[in-house]
């Protein structure tokens, strides 16, 4: 990726009553690799000169009610969170790789720019405020990878989220993550989470 800005990402409004269980709102990930060995995403050349991808403003994250478009704040006795997919308004994730081997990312500055976003209520069961994707890098079963230089800031959720099992598959025996020269904060959630 030649240094300089890119303004990436964009939403889907995906929900209707013909498609009851999808979110209201689909974020579209950037870069979605699933089963690639040897890769590798460089971004401009090291140090300052280094390519930087931003999400487009005013994306909407969280929950947001499914007539009006507006935030939508759930009041259950239990607490303030959602889970009804209708209301659910994802951004995306920025790099999303699954079972990739020997993988490589440099030389990037990943920004989430979710100060930028129409922000919705609580979404998901955890607590954690809005579980729903808004991330620098997922690397979901993912063996060798190696992330040096980047710098992941301003996402909804997590600066690196780090998957070494996805429910009803088997688990990951050896991941090998090396991380080097990098950052992960300014994140909603986690600069790094590893799960």
């Amino acid at each position: 990726i030649p240094t300089g800005e890119y303004i990436v990402g964009w939403q889907e409004h995906t929900y209707s009553s013909s498609h009851p269980g999808w979110f209201q709102y689909s974020g579209q990930n950037v870069f979605c690799l699933v089963n690639v060995q040897d890769f590798t995403i460089l971004g401009g050349q090291s140090g300052l000169n280094h390519a930087i991808l931003k999400f487009e403003d005013c994306m909407k994250y969280g929950s947001f009610d499914p007539n009006t478009g507006e935030r939508y704040i759930h009041n259950p006795p239990l607490g303030n969170w959602q889970t009804d997919p209708q209301y659910a308004a994802t951004v995306g994730t920025m790099i999303n790789i699954q079972e990739g081997m020997n993988i490589n990312i440099l030389n990037l500055e990943l920004n989430g720019n979710v100060d930028n976003h129409s922000i919705g209520g609580n979404w998901g069961i955890d607590g954690a405020g809005i579980n729903l994707a808004h991330d620098g890098i997922q690397l979901d079963r993912c063996h060798f990878t190696t992330v040096d230089n980047v710098n992941a800031h301003h996402f909804g959720r997590d600066g690196i989220l780090v998957l070494s099992c996805t429910l009803g598959l088997p688990q990951t025996d050896v991941l090998r993550l090396k991380i080097l020269n990098s950052k992960f904060e300014w994140n909603s959630r986690c600069g790094m989470d590893w799960a």
